[in-house]
C-alpha cells in the first residue's frame, strides 16, 4: 500500500532512493483482498440464511420482519411499508440472498465489469441496511474501495511494462494464495461449526 501515494513513497523520493516496484499483479493483489473479505463474509451470510431458514426465509419476506424490529432507529419509514406489500417483501429478501451468494463471484472474476457489478450490489446492499434498519457499519464501507477502478489511475511508482516479466518473488508468491486459502478455509470451519466470537468470527447471520 505505501508504494503509491503515502508519507513513505514521498520520503524515499525526497531523500533520492529510487521507488519500490513490484509486478501489476502484486499491486493488484493488494487492492483486491478487501473486496475477497467482503465477498467471503457475505456467502457466509446467506448460508446463514438458507441454512436457518431455508427457502421460507426468501418466501416469507424475512426482511419485512428486520425492518419492522429495527424501525425505531431507520432514519426512514420505508422498512415498514415494505410489510404492507408481501410480494415486495419476497422480492427483496430474494434480492439479499443472491447478492450475498453472488458477489464473492463477481469478485473473483477477472473482468473488471463484474468487479464493478459486485460493488454495487454490495453498495446497494449495505445502503439497504443504512436506510432501512439504520444499521451502518464504517468498516463495511470501507471495504468498497477495493471495487473502485484503481486498474485506470495512474501509479506513480509502478514501473513500465516490460516483456516477459518475471512472477512476483517468492514470498509473496506462496505468501498470497496463503492469505486467501486462510481467509477462504476460517470462514468455511466458522460457519460449519456456527461459531460466534466476535469480531474475529462469525457466520454472519444477519
Amino acid at each position: 500500500w505505501s508504494d503509491a501515494w503515502s508519507i513513505d513513497a514521498w520520503r524515499r523520493r525526497r531523500s533520492g532512493h529510487p521507488p519500490l516496484t513490484g509486478t501489476p499483479g502484486e499491486y493488484g493483489y493488494t487492492i483486491w483482498v478487501p473486496g475477497l473479505v467482503l465477498g467471503v463474509a457475505f456467502a457466509a451470510a446467506a448460508v446463514a440464511k438458507l441454512r436457518e431458514g431455508g427457502i421460507a426465509w426468501i418466501l416469507n419476506g424475512t426482511v419485512k420482519y428486520h425492518f419492522l424490529t429495527d424501525a425505531r432507529q431507520a432514519p426512514l419509514d420505508w422498512g415498514l411499508r415494505v410489510g404492507q406489500h408481501p410480494d415486495l417483501a419476497v422480492a427483496l429478501s430474494l434480492a439479499a440472498i443472491v447478492t450475498e451468494a453472488l458477489v464473492i463471484v463477481g469478485v473473483c472474476s477477472r473482468a473488471y465489469r463484474h468487479r464493478a457489478l459486485a460493488g454495487a450490489a454490495s453498495m446497494a446492499l449495505l445502503l439497504g441496511f443504512a436506510l432501512f434498519q439504520g444499521l451502518f457499519w464504517r468498516g463495511w464501507w470501507l471495504l468498497l474501495i477495493s471495487f473502485l477502478p484503481w486498474h485506470r489511475l495512474g501509479h506513480p511508482t509502478r514501473p513500465a511494462p516490460v516483456a516477459n516479466r518475471s512472477p512476483p518473488n517468492g514470498a509473496l508468491f506462496w505468501v498470497q494464495p496463503l492469505i486467501v486459502a486462510a481467509v477462504v478455509g476460517q470462514q468455511i470451519v466458522v460457519s460449519g461449526l456456527r461459531l460466534e466470537a466476535g469480531p474475529a468470527f462469525s457466520t454472519y447471520g444477519m
